[in-house]
């Protein structure tokens, strides 16, 4: 099965939320080889999801909101 750009950015976001990471969507972009336009509007339903936390209104850092828990089959070290 092939990634599309959105699942390698859905990948980067899981990763964050794992290493407990700040993002920011030029970040995000730099690591997948994404574009910024794709990448924005995955955070922003992260953000809908209550995975992420925006920063403030007028931020583009995202934290990982403190109760997400990811399940064990998504962490890195179970792959």
């Amino acid at each position: 099965m092939t990634k599309t750009q959105r699942d390698k950015v859905w990948v980067a976001v899981i990763d964050a939320l794992n290493a407990e990471d700040t993002v920011t969507p030029k970040q995000v972009a730099e690591d997948t080889g994404v574009s910024v336009r794709v990448v924005r509007p995955v955070l922003h339903v992260a953000e809908e999801m209550g995975l992420l936390i925006r920063e403030s209104e007028f931020a583009n850092t995202y934290h990982p909101y403190a109760h997400v828990a990811i399940h064990p089959g998504l962490r890195k070290e179970s792959q």
